[in-house]
């Protein structure tokens, strides 16, 4: 009983940490894309305020 209890325990942590995991590289990636977009948005109106002065 015990030993089954356990292996179940065994099976739910790394379902967890699976799951964190996840979480974190989803999390990584959406920040990833992010900042991304804000670098080629800031870009874009840099060159836009530049030929605005011009």
């Amino acid at each position: 009983m015990l030993q089954a209890l356990s292996t179940t325990a065994k099976i739910k942590v790394k379902k967890t940490v699976i799951l964190r995991l996840m979480f974190f590289v989803i999390f990584f990636l959406l920040v990833r894309c992010m900042l991304l977009c804000i670098l080629a948005y800031n870009k874009h109106v840099s060159k836009e305020s530049i030929a605005f002065q011009e």
